[in-house]
């Protein structure tokens, strides 16, 4: 059994720093959120204001809680979270005046209200003092959270207080696994935390990254991708500034060799790397195995790749997958290049050519298996790719091996349009997303931006025959 991923180790006493401070910062805007909800409720209630109903509400929470996370990484995020925590309050204050015109109405409103305090205190003491990881959550919560919506709207509509009443309770049930699951985010480097770090209650963003901005190395991006011909120099000037220096662009098939070669001419520290990509047997033939030793002698790359082997895609021949992988090993040992691997459900299949054909190391890109696995490639000269995959909350093996895995074994990646990280989505990925990549990876591990973009980029370096940059 893998132990659970914890960013709070003995030996990490940094990351309890770190933690701890997350907490405190988050705890302090809750605080100050929770009062300027409490400051409106109670003007509301001393206008006697009337409540502005069913739809206004649903509006102006749900718009408003669109515009705290579409501005959560800027000044304006701070705004939102008071405008929707003030507006909350005022459509709790007509609710409390109804309450309190009731018999022992104000035990009622006392009772719900330390209730809600005591649940809300012990669940996250219980959280922060086990250390336990809750992130398995995020899918339930979500769906129960809607269908617990659609109950409420139809108990509403349809006028039936025993649905109500189970909405209401299903809604304390959902709310307080939420509290488990927000705060274990926090401790355990999930977005949220991160988040919170990055926010200060002044609305500024903090600094994460020292005044001088770090240099990396995407190890993976296919920057000659179609997906980039409307913006691809925009997007090259986007990652230099975020101190991209050196993007190695990989190709997938004969018929893109040439893409790949304009990119890296187009755009100084672009290198490229030769390869048959295992996803496209369809176009590849034998004869290509020749064309890519003349591209290797007419173009030298930093590595070859991207090749390997993907038993997940149906429909692609296993056999044909195995005959180009086992060729370009034998090309790239014959030229003593390192290899970028895709490994995609087939790392112990990849591990036993590596073994029989040695070739000078490489890169097991966005690498996803086992610890044991993992010490096999490193055994062979292998460095491991991560990338956006591991800033998903829910990626809890990849966190797990971001978290455990030495430092030396690890360079960073984008695979760029590809494997978004959390903050993007579903949307294109970009090498400029590089640096917050390695701060997810930072903040995991418990380090600072500066030490992971050293370690990683002299990985890379070492890994490729990179001479070190003057500067």
């Amino acid at each position: 059994m893998n132990p659970q991923v914890t960013t709070l180790g003995r030996s990490q006493p940094t990351a309890v720093s770190a933690v701890n401070k997350v907490v405190k910062n988050t705890y302090m805007l809750l605080a100050m959120t929770l009062a300027f909800s409490a400051l409106t409720a109670g003007a509301a209630m001393a206008l006697n204001l009337p409540h502005p109903g069913v739809i206004l509400t649903l509006v102006g929470f749900y718009g408003l809680l669109f515009l705290t996370t579409k501005f959560r990484d800027s000044g304006l995020g701070i705004a939102f979270v008071f405008a929707l925590t003030g507006f909350m309050g005022y459509t709790l204050g007509p609710i409390l005046n109804a309450y309190l015109s009731l018999p022992n109405g104000s035990q009622v409103v006392m009772m719900a209200m330390g209730g809600t305090a005591a649940i809300f205190l012990a669940l996250s003491a219980y959280v922060m003092t086990t250390r336990k990881n809750f992130s398995f959550m995020g899918g339930f919560l979500m769906v129960g959270i809607l269908v617990a919506f659609l109950a409420g709207l139809g108990a509403i509509f349809f006028n039936m207080p025993g649905l109500s009443l189970a909405v209401s309770a299903m809604f304390v049930l959902l709310m307080s696994g939420l509290i488990l699951y927000e705060t274990s985010n926090i401790i355990h480097g999930g977005e949220a935390g991160l988040r919170q770090q990055r926010l200060n209650v002044n609305g500024f963003t903090k600094k994460t990254a020292p005044d001088t901005v770090p240099f990396f190395i995407d190890t993976h991006c296919h920057l000659d991708a179609t997906e980039f011909d409307a913006d691809r120099d925009a997007e090259y000037a986007r990652a230099v500034a975020a101190g991209v220096g050196i993007q190695v662009v990989p190709a997938v098939s004969r018929d893109n060799f040439a893409a790949v070669a304009a990119a890296c001419t187009r755009y100084p520290g672009c290198l490229p790397a030769w390869g048959l990509h295992p996803m496209y047997i369809s176009v590849h033939r034998p004869e290509h195995l020749a064309d890519l030793r003349a591209q290797i002698g007419a173009r030298r790359p930093v590595a070859v790749g991207e090749i390997g082997l993907d038993l997940f895609v149906r429909g692609l021949d296993r056999a044909t997958q195995e005959y180009f992988f086992v060729e370009q090993l034998k090309i790239a040992r014959d030229h003593d290049l390192p290899v970028l691997l895709h490994c995609r459900r087939a790392n112990d299949e990849l591990l036993k050519q590596l073994r029989r054909i040695r070739v000078r190391g490489g890169i097991a890109h966005a690498f996803n298996g086992s610890p044991q696995q993992a010490d096999e490639f490193i055994k062979l000269g292998f460095k491991l790719g991560f990338g956006g995959a591991f800033t998903w909350t829910r990626a809890n093996n990849l966190r797990r091996l971001a978290v455990n895995l030495p430092l030396d074994a690890i360079v960073l990646e984008t695979d760029s349009p590809d494997i978004p990280p959390a903050w993007i989505g579903h949307g294109r990925n970009a090498p400029g997303e590089l640096p917050r990549i390695a701060q997810t990876l930072a903040e995991l591990r418990g380090l600072d931006i500066a030490t992971v973009a050293r370690a990683t980029t002299r990985n890379a370096r070492t890994l490729f025959g990179l001479a070190e940059d003057p500067g």
